[in-house]
């Protein structure tokens, strides 16, 4: 190949991956074998040699550039676009990681499951707008009662979830109950007037035993007990009760089907 043929070939890079990798190998090649007796490189070789590097450097910023983007797709894929929680995906990913931390460490957790009642109406009354308000102050208010370390998540229409990993039962238990009271006494103001907000919480503690179907299904079903006993007084309920689990099991296969999974 010449050395025109080569400069051509250089000054027409195309794609990042193929291309400028194959050209700068050439290139390499090519000046590697074409020193003078002093140790000099020619005009040409020169100016090819400047334009390897050129090449390099654009690669280098092309890959950085795809890095970030493949950064903030990613990021995308695990975030709730109302709130900027994470969403279920992003959710169930933090879970399988405490879950497989806990086995290496023999970690403790607790996770909570909330559902927000009345939301609907809420919709339905003020729309949709003033519903994605309550869902973000929710949101902002679950953030600043939790550690950067907790995952805190909206998996449903209505529906978020808190992850308190590494967290003896005792202080994560009190840390939920001040929640579920502040929560429960959140006002959001709308066009002149405050809308109440109203949650229902359902906690259950993990260790180096537990299972993610077994630990979602006890959030859950203690988060229905707690909304079927409409109890908004601070207390969140920890314990299955097997008298309320046979009407759980009608509850929770209805929303389902509605398309709103009652956890993950």
């Amino acid at each position: 190949m010449s050395e025109y043929k080569q400069i051509t070939l250089l000054k027409d890079a195309g794609d990042l991956e193929v291309g400028h990798i194959h050209k700068v190998r050439l290139a390499t090649e090519s000046l590697l074998t074409h020193f003078n007796e002093k140790g000099e490189l020619s005009a040409n070789y020169r100016r090819l040699l400047e334009e390897t590097l050129l090449i390099a450097a654009k690669a280098q910023n092309e890959l950085v550039e795809k890095d970030r983007e493949i950064t903030r797709l990613r990021k995308l894929s695990t975030t709730d676009d109302i709130t900027g929680l994470l969403n279920r995906r992003g959710f169930r990913q933090s879970l399988e990681r405490a879950l497989s931390r806990a086995r290496r460490q023999d970690e403790t957790g607790l996770l909570v499951a909330i559902d927000l009642d009345g939301f609907k109406a809420i919709n339905d009354r003020f729309g949709h707008q003033a519903g994605d308000l309550v869902l973000a102050a929710v949101a902002n208010l679950l953030l600043h009662h939790t550690r950067d370390t907790d995952a805190v998540a909206r998996v449903g229409g209505d529906e978020f979830a808190i992850l308190l990993a590494n967290s003896p039962t005792m202080a994560a238990t009190a840390k939920i109950n001040k929640l579920n009271s502040t929560l429960n006494n959140l006002q959001v103001p709308w066009e002149g007037r405050d809308i109440p907000v109203r949650a229902s919480f359902g906690c259950t503690t993990y260790n180096l035993d537990s299972f993610e179907e077994n630990l979602v299904r006890k959030a859950d079903m203690n988060m229905y007990r707690n909304k079927l006993n409409g109890r908004y007084n601070g207390s969140t309920t920890f314990h299955d009760n097997a008298d309320v689990e046979d009407h759980l099991n009608t509850i929770i296969p209805l929303q389902s089907e509605k398309g709103e999974a009652i956890l993950l």
